[in-house]
């Protein structure tokens, strides 16, 4: 019971952004228990936010050794391994973490995003769907299909799911972004202006939207 408590302040560390301190914690969880399979995990998700990828994997592969069928551990590494630049085992691993569980949402999106990256772009559409299918908040998945569709050439399609994205992830200036170039390629300027203007004020810090905001503006006369 000791080292379930440490698990959920090391895991409250972690949500204050004190990653170290996180770190320390649960590694003293699992001193008291190395055979809890969420510790491993815990730990694997800090190393591979401090950028330590082949230290997460690591922990992650502890964690799906404790067991087998422990289809979070899978998910997160197969994140991981794209992380760390390995597309094609990203996608092996993202397989079987589905395999595992076809109804958890988080699956479907990792492997999306390991199809995407490996230029399996039909494929990953289909994953971003399902995902969105469980999970009809999911503005990343939407996020992504968008990006997706706006490469094909299918403006509609992009601006539609882009929109829900902004809806459903309302504090993400990159999907403001991206929702505000699919606008301006499909021929609506203003639309765009104003999506553009939108990712400025969630991120003053996004050049590329600021830059957007500029041009536009001048085009526009406004």
């Amino acid at each position: 019971e000791h080292d379930r408590r440490l698990l959920q302040t090391s895991t409250a560390l972690v949500s204050q952004g004190q990653l170290e301190e996180a770190e320390k914690v649960c590694r003293w969880a699992l001193d008291l228990n190395p055979y809890r399979q969420e510790a491993w995990n815990n730990l694997a998700v800090q190393r591979r936010d401090q950028g330590d990828f082949e230290g997460a994997m690591e922990s992650f592969e502890k964690a799906i050794g404790i067991n087998k069928r422990y289809q979070e551990g899978w998910s997160n590494l197969g994140v991981c391994q794209g992380l760390a630049g390995n597309n094609q085992k990203a996608v092996e691993t993202g397989r079987h973490a589905v395999s595992l569980n076809q109804q958890d949402s988080t699956s479907h999106y990792n492997l999306g995003c390991a199809l995407a990256e490996n230029g399996n772009l039909e494929e990953a559409l289909s994953c971003f769907g399902e995902a969105i299918t469980l999970n009809r908040r999911d503005g990343d998945a939407y996020h992504k299909m968008g990006e997706i569709r706006m490469m094909a050439g299918d403006l509609n399609g992009a601006v539609k799911d882009l929109k829900e994205a902004t809806v459903h992830n309302s504090q993400d200036a990159a999907a403001f972004n991206d929702l505000g170039v699919a606008l301006y390629e499909s021929g609506e300027e203003k639309e765009a202006l104003a999506a553009f203007r939108t990712a400025v004020e969630l991120n003053p810090k996004d050049l590329q939207a600021r830059e957007n905001v500029a041009a536009l503006s001048q085009y526009l006369g406004v």
